[in-house]
């Protein structure tokens, strides 16, 4: 098995689907044999990114941006070779120890990688006040073991503990080299003067990681109660800092893994809700931070590729914020479900069912999981008084944007006699609601464009190609797929006029020669070329993987390979190279002749021509 970066790459290709990992990023949808999707490498308003399911490559026909699945992870991500294989790897769940090297953050300036390495400093300065301090031992540590946390769960979850003494910490990060700015960049405070405090003093800190596991920001929970000061205090957004809450899923990192293995992921509100979660067993899950979900949230989520059950707070905010993450997540093609809201728990999140109930009735809450329709239903007939007539109207207009999207015909009676059922309106009614929500609906909405399900139209051609050059781009066509293609290039020609074409038919050659392979696709030679880094800067890689898709794709449709329509193609391009031949020996052996001269000259170059053209076609035969 070799360690070659190229050859992971092309095993982990083997066994992905393109749909699948794109979809792991944006929203996709089937048209015809084909995908297409709005291209995240423009700005795009109409679905101009195709993806080829057959093939495995994809292509958008406005900015030109190509390639296979290894490469739109590359692009979009804006990561190397390698980090792209090892993702495309993480979210198909393929394990592979080759991968195994330290990930390479994205080239990023000096000045944040001061900052990601003062936050990681912080985290661990915090983790050693918790319990190589007397202080530390007493109150931080007290209180979580208080709380039923064991060491094992500290130290996964990253929690510490801030002196009360708001200089030590930053005295030890100035003694460590670290400068003012690139502390208060962290954002456990601001400096005054030729000082900086640390603002989180005398709190449990939980560190914050982002998707790849780097610190990048603190939470501090009060200890003793203050009605001064919040509960928590959360790292600012500092300008020059890397912390963006909007953008946060707190222990995604370390829930991404069993969530893509057990296919599913749960949500919850806060820090201790998410450990709770996870101290029953169930590491699968992340936390909001508050009730914000945001389309950064569904971006990670979608990542996963597992379905997302929701479970905030059982109060009116948590209860209204899940109806609300519903709708957002109706149009990212996420699958969810929602834990009940009509059980008797024994509090209002997770930590406390678990404190009140232990872990057997956490296990229970979580595993009762409606359908959105059911919930809805439920939250509102506990929500409203329905022997009133306004709130029986406030529960349909609740309802029917739910109804409106239902295509399953037994979904849509079910839900509509319970809606009747609840309300007293007459399924007629109800009916007539759902269709005049949806007509308003398809005139309002031209984002969401319903997808025929037709073939993919190609942009029309800036120009018709000349004889010669589609001879040659179908000769490129017929050695992007076939390695008998390749030999009789190699046979009956071994050099083509375009500089492009030319230079692909050398890759294919050079790929060929040192794979040592009977059979290889579109897909493992631009993954060959991605990969490669000899005398190609990321530009030409991307203009020569443009050219490959285009002709992969067959936007001139071409015919299929066979030795005869390779023939065909080897005929017109030797006729024109010997006609440029001749029109540049006509051009040399003109100068300084008469015009009489000129036409004899042209005339008897025209019978050579015509004489080596019959001689070919002869040994042709």
């Amino acid at each position: 098995m070799s360690d070659n970066i190229i050859d992971i790459g092309n095993e982990i290709l083997k066994q992905v689907d393109i749909v699948d990992i794109i979809s792991s990023f944006i929203k996709v949808s089937k048209k015809g044999r084909n995908y297409v999707a709005i291209c995240p490498f423009h700005d795009d308003h109409d679905p101009s990114l195709s993806i080829s399911k057959e093939k495995q490559i994809f292509k958008c026909f406005v900015c030109q941006t190509s390639g296979n699945a290894i490469t739109f992870v590359k692009k979009y991500k804006n990561c190397s070779y390698y980090d792209a294989v090892k993702i495309v790897a993480q979210i198909a769940g393929i394990k592979d120890d080759r991968l195994n090297r330290t990930v390479v953050r994205n080239e990023i300036s000096d000045d944040l990688k001061k900052v990601y390495s003062c936050l990681t400093d912080i985290s661990k300065d915090y983790s050693g006040f918790l319990y190589q301090t007397e202080e530390g031992r007493n109150s931080g540590l007290k209180y979580l073991t208080d709380r039923g946390l064991s060491e094992d769960v500290i130290d996964r979850f990253k929690i510490g503990y801030a002196l009360k003494d708001g200089d030590a910490l930053p005295n030890i990060l100035l003694e460590k080299g670290y400068s003012l700015k690139t502390i208060e960049k962290t954002g456990i405070g601001l400096i005054y003067g030729e000082k900086i405090k640390d603002n989180n003093a005398g709190r449990v800190i939980f560190s914050i990681m982002d998707a790849d596991g780097q610190v990048v920001g603190f939470s501090a929970r009060q200890i003793v109660t203050d009605k001064n000061q919040g509960k928590y205090i959360n790292s600012p957004e500092t300008e020059g800092g890397v912390f963006h809450k909007s953008n946060i899923l707190y222990n995604y990192y370390n829930a991404k893994d069993e969530a893509r293995r057990s296919k599913f992921v749960y949500i919850v509100e806060g820090f201790m809700d998410a450990i709770a979660v996870d101290r029953v067993g169930i590491h699968n899950v992340v936390a909001l931070m508050g009730t914000a979900f945001t389309k950064d949230h569904i971006r990670l989520l979608r990542f996963l590729n597992c379905e997302v059950r929701l479970c905030l707070d059982n109060d009116g905010p948590g209860q209204d914020a899940m109806i609300k993450i519903c709708r957002m997540l109706d149009g990212s093609d996420i699958k969810y479900r929602l834990v009940s809201n009509s059980q008797v728990v024994n509090g209002k999140d997770s930590d406390e069912i678990l404190k009140n109930g232990g872990p057997d009735a956490l296990k229970n809450y979580l595993n009762n999981l409606l359908s959105e329709g059911v919930f809805i239903l439920n939250y509102y007939s506990k929500k409203l008084d329905l022997s009133n007539l306004a709130n029986k109207k406030v529960l349909l207009t609740q309802f029917i944007p739910f109804l409106a999207k239902i295509t399953d015909p037994v979904d849509v009676e079910f839900y509509t006699q319970k809606l009747s059922q609840l309300t007293g309106f007459s399924l007629a009614i109800i009916t007539s609601q759902v269709k005049s929500f949806q007509n308003k609906s398809e005139q309002v909405n031209t984002d969401d464009t319903v997808i025929d399900d037709v073939e993919v139209n190609f942009p029309k051609k800036d120009r018709d190609l000349t004889r010669l050059e589609l001879s040659e781009r179908q000769i490129v066509g017929y050695m992007l797929e076939n390695k008998e293609a390749v030999k009789e290039y190699d046979l009956k020609l071994g050099y083509l006029v375009n500089d492009k074409y030319r230079e692909i038919a050398n890759l294919i050659e050079q790929y060929v020669e040192n794979q040592q392979t009977n059979t290889y696709s579109v897909n493992d030679l631009i993954n060959y070329i991605s990969g490669y880094s000899e005398d190609l800067d990321e530009k030409k890689k991307d203009e020569i993987i443009d050219v490959i898709t285009s002709i992969s794709l067959n936007d001139y449709k071409t015919p299929p390979y066979s030795i005869e329509s390779f023939d065909d193609c080897v005929k017109v391009i030797n006729e024109k190279k010997e006609w440029h031949r001749s029109y540049d020996a006509y051009n040399q052996g003109s100068i300084g002749k008469s015009e009489e001269e000129k036409a004899k000259q042209a005339k008897a170059l025209l019978e050579k021509r015509r004489e080596l053209i019959i001689q070919r076609e002869k040994g042709n035969k």
